[in-house]
């Protein structure tokens, strides 16, 4: 088991392998300069430091969120250095799978990275949440399709959620309820939002 393991991590790697990493600072009276550097998940405990201006005291549940291929690091190597530093341990892990294209993992050598701008912009904002959150890779990798994006905005945003407002605001409902739909205060937030569900159903 890991608690009875006794192999040893290494904190550094040779600059030959990691030539942009931190030196490791030469030990006093060495002539010899160091070709070692820092390992960078070490690195990164202090980057981490940085965004809260130091670590503090935290009464939250810690989680961590993070891709498969880094499971190795945040579960193993991130809570030993955490507990060399005597700083709190995550609570949990959560491991989700990639999106991938073309049933490939993204890669820019490969060609097939999806840019998220260009997409938001095609589609808006709210699709590709909705897309994203509904067909998000969690316990597997899934695979990203535009025209799977399209289709579900089509289907559950439009032809359902759309045709529910309209359902529960026309007026048989209204009638049975007692309400005038003049005598609902809307916010202008609800105003453009109501202006573009028909501008979907003319469409």
């Amino acid at each position: 088991s890991l608690t009875e393991s006794k192999s040893h991590l290494s904190v550094s790697r040779p600059k030959s392998r990691v030539e942009w990493g931190i030196d490791i600072p030469k030990i006093p009276g060495d002539i010899i300069k160091s070709d070692q550097t820092v390992y960078v998940w070490l690195d990164a405990l202090f980057n981490y430091k940085t965004v809260n201006d130091g670590f503090g005291d935290f009464n939250g549940e810690l989680v961590h969120i993070i891709g498969k291929d880094i499971a190795k690091f945040h579960c193993i190597y991130w809570p030993a250095f955490l507990s060399a530093a005597e700083l709190d341990l995550p609570k949990k892990v959560i491991v989700h799978g990639h999106w991938t294209k073309d049933n490939l993992k993204m890669s820019k050598s490969i060609g097939n990275v999806v840019d998220p701008f260009d997409i938001i912009k095609e589609n808006g904002i709210n699709a590709v949440r909705s897309y994203l959150l509904s067909y998000g890779p969690q316990s597997s990798d899934s695979n990203f399709e535009v025209e799977k994006l399209v289709n579900f905005h089509d289907s559950v945003i439009i032809d359902g959620f759309i045709n529910m407002f309209f359902r529960l605001t026309g007026k048989k409902v209204l009638d049975k309820l007692h309400i005038q739909l003049a005598d609902i205060e809307f916010t202008p937030e609800d105003r453009e939002l109501i202006e573009k569900a028909k501008n979907y159903t003319q469409e």
